[in-house]
């Protein structure tokens, strides 16, 4: 896990006030699931999805849209451009 882009999100989720609530939570559930992609490839790449979309200069709202809809996807999925996936253009 790239250490400082979670910071960063952590930090933006507790400078919201609707999303500050959250935080501990969403950076719970950061840490086990980068934990898991250690022993996981299917893990280790939706957890390279997430990182990605961290780090992306969005909104923290627009960053928890998108992983809620990666999320909501059933089954294994291929995902050949999460910024198609994601509406942010090229």
């Amino acid at each position: 896990m790239t250490v400082d882009v979670v910071a960063q999100f952590i930090k933006d989720l507790r400078s919201c006030e609707d999303l500050a609530p959250f935080a501990d939570g969403i950076e719970c559930e950061l840490r086990a699931a980068d934990l898991a992609a250690d022993g996981n490839a299917h893990v280790a790449a939706f957890f390279a999805g997430i990182e990605w979309i961290i780090a992306q200069p969005r909104t923290a709202r627009e960053k928890l849209d998108v992983i809620a809809k990666m999320l909501s996807l059933k089954g294994q999925v291929h995902i050949p451009s999460l910024r198609a996936f994601a509406g942010w253009g090229s």
